[in-house]
């Protein structure tokens, strides 16, 4: 018969749904031990703190409902809703049977802090213990069927274990086998390739001057040679820099006079020591001016021939004419006449097509492998009659930080101009032979989040998930780096058999319940 204090615990524990939810069972846990025995329920100082109805326990304590304040590292029964250390379904031969069970939170009475909050760190002390997984026969730890979250923590060598549900199983999939043959780390490493512009041979033209844009002399796909005018700006800047240029050649003359003249009449002792002096530090000023003034004509794009001509002809004329740099061909033309443009503004851009770049981008697995000078192979579905040849000349010092990529990269020649900037395709770098490594075909690589497995046979009907480490592809045969031993069985075909053992669980297959 339950007291007046057990059913005001029961009104208040229906009252404060909060936390986990639903209704709560008549008796479930309120008033009476799992044996019967009548028991006051733990309370907190505050009395209105937040519960578990469906647990009869504080909301911050209960790890059925909450996962985050479940133990770190101790296996769960998703299942049956409790450890699996103490899932008497999955691991019978671990219970004891001296010591009392509270069925309802799956924790023995002496250890079940949702029963009573003080035994909380006795519970943070239990040991999983040796489990056993009786439905695989097999450690628990090592089970991939009913762990297969254990498989994305491995590093290579690191493997989970996988039970067929008969010895017959992989006979009667078609499982075949082989064994790893040893050789020499070399072959191709795979990767993508886009092509660009050789940087080193791409020129962004501008005016040097701000003005007017007065005429337009190529356009875009023209080609050019060095020295060919482009554009011709007006340019109030150019032509005060050529008055410039003239006043500074005058004032040079007129010290020069001034500075002979001073020396005649040093020599005929009529002039002093003094004026001889500053004779001739006014004509070293007038010279610097002079040179400042013909270096800024260049600085705007005058080469000597033009300031030579502006000195001899006295031109003043705002006309700025400007040539290209090499030759090339236009690729880009932003200029428009009439267009007012700054000193900077972009006005076409020349690019020399007769070589190209091939950027690349490899896996990992190749970092140890790839050098400078290494020959590079490149195909593309634009031009499949045609196989593009070259050598790496830059190997980047560290991974893409947005890729995890190897960056690298080829100049490769473009005599017909078929190479377009912005083609993609696939490429292959030869690689040295330097080491040894184990290769496989590549069909006996399995993929799971993105890591590379192998299968390797301990028994008629177990299987062992391998991660592995891998290196280049020669072929179909690809290099394995670690994680596996020249002597061990792995399967080479139909290993979906196995390996949808393992997926199956993923998908809530894993353990059944009794």
């Amino acid at each position: 018969m339950k007291t007046p204090t057990m059913i005001l615990t029961c009104l208040l524990t229906a009252a404060l749904l909060v936390s986990c939810g639903g209704e709560p069972e008549p008796d479930a846990h309120a008033g009476q031990d799992h044996d019967g025995r009548a028991h006051a329920q733990p309370r907190t100082a505050a009395a209105d703190v937040e519960r578990c109805a469906a647990h009869g326990a504080t909301a911050d304590l209960c790890f059925l409902c909450d996962p985050e304040l479940r133990e770190e590292g101790r296996l769960w029964c998703a299942g049956h809703d409790r450890y699996e250390d103490r899932c008497w379904d999955c691991q019978p031969q671990l219970r004891d049977p001296d010591r009392a069970y509270c069925d309802q939170h799956g924790l023995y009475e002496d250890e079940c802090h949702l029963c009573d909050p003080s035994r909380r760190a006795v519970a943070a002390g239990a040991s999983t213990g040796g489990l056993y997984c009786v439905e695989h026969d097999m450690a628990e730890s090592s089970c991939g069927i009913c762990h297969p979250e254990l498989a994305a923590t491995l590093e290579p060598g690191g493997e989970v274990l996988v039970r067929l549900p008969s010895a017959r199983s992989a006979e009667l999939a078609g499982v075949a086998h082989g064994s790893a043959r040893a050789g020499r780390a070399a072959g191709y490493a795979s990767g993508y390739v886009e092509v660009d512009y050789d940087r080193n041979r791409l020129v962004q033209v501008t005016p040097r001057a701000e003005g007017i844009v007065a005429r337009v002399l190529v356009d875009v796909g023209d080609e050019v040679v060095a020295g060919d005018p482009l554009v011709v700006i007006a340019s109030t800047q150019l032509a005060a820099a050529k008055q410039s240029f003239l006043d500074a050649r005058l004032e040079l003359d007129l010290r020069a006079q001034e500075l002979e003249r001073a020396r005649r009449l040093r020599e005929q002792e009529i002039g002093s020591e003094r004026q001889l002096q500053e004779a001739t530090a006014a004509h070293k000023r007038a010279a610097a001016r002079a040179a400042a003034a013909g270096q800024n004509l260049r600085n705007l794009g005058l080469d000597d021939e033009a300031v030579a001509r502006v000195a001899s002809a006295g031109d003043t004329s705002a006309e700025l004419t400007v040539r290209a740099p090499f030759a090339g061909e236009v690729i880009e033309r932003d200029a428009v006449l009439g267009e007012s443009v700054a000193a900077d503004a972009p006005l076409m851009r020349v690019a020399d097509l007769s070589r190209m770049w091939l950027e690349l981008s490899l896996p990992q697995s190749a970092l140890a492998m790839v050098r400078e000078g290494l020959p590079v192979v490149a195909r593309f579905d634009a031009l499949p009659d045609r196989e593009v040849t070259g050598r790496l000349v830059w190997v980047a010092s560290g991974l893409d930080e947005r890729s995890r990529l190897l960056r690298a990269r080829a100049e490769v020649p473009n005599p017909d101009g078929r190479l377009k900037a912005g083609l993609y395709g696939r490429a292959e770098v030869a690689l040295d032979g330097d080491g040894f490594a184990l290769s496989l075909p590549r069909q006996a690589i399995r993929d799971l989040d993105q890591r590379p497995f192998v299968l390797v046979r301990r028994d008629a009907d177990l299987y062992a998930l391998r991660r592995v480490a891998l290196g280049p592809r020669h072929g179909e045969s690809v290099a394995v780096l670690a994680g596996l031993s020249p002597d061990e069985t792995v399967v080479t075909g139909g290993g979906f058999a196995v390996f949808s053992e393992l997926l199956k669980s993923r998908f809530g297959a894993g353990c059944a319940e009794e």
